[in-house]
């Protein structure tokens, strides 16, 4: 429990205590820095390593709200493989679009969505899954229409 400079403190026996809290915790917090391993498994979005921050409640509402946006943004990103995928679909064809472009962004997608799951990064994951699933949507089909005179379905 942290107070204020104006609040006052009812009795020595609590403010010893909030004292040696206080030590204890800025003692950890030397040997994070220290100790670089244990910096290694911090994530500033999970909600766990928030309170490491020790974020002022101003601060903890604007970091809700950039959750929020991020999310927005990785959807907006991930949305665009899914307006290639439906223009593949409706054409029927996949005769200017490259295959191992594809190949490449599945790649990535999926290390994104493994690192999101290690990390416990939520908004990552969104992304991840969102980006993914329409990579594989946009690989088949392009695989499915890819035209006989680029030499088959499996031709890079």
């Amino acid at each position: 429990m942290r107070r204020t400079n104006k609040q006052q403190h009812t009795n020595v026996s609590e403010l010893k205590e909030e004292m040696k809290s206080n030590m204890e915790s800025e003692k950890h917090y030397k040997s994070l820095d220290k100790n670089h391993e244990s910096l290694s498994h911090f994530s500033p979005s999970s909600d766990a390593n928030r309170s490491f921050l020790k974020l002022h409640p101003r601060h903890k509402v604007f970091a809700i709200w950039y959750d929020r946006y991020m999310i927005f943004i990785a959807l907006l990103a991930a949305s665009f493989v899914y307006v290639q995928a439906a223009v593949i679909l409706s054409n029927q064809s996949s005769e200017n679009v490259s295959l191992p472009s594809y190949i490449i962004l599945l790649i990535v997608s999926l290390s994104i969505l493994l690192y999101a799951v290690l990390w416990t990064d939520w908004v990552l994951a969104i992304s991840g899954i969102v980006s993914s699933v329409g990579c594989i949507i946009a690989l088949v089909s392009t695989i499915s229409y890819r035209p006989v005179s680029a030499g088959g379905a499996f031709t890079f």
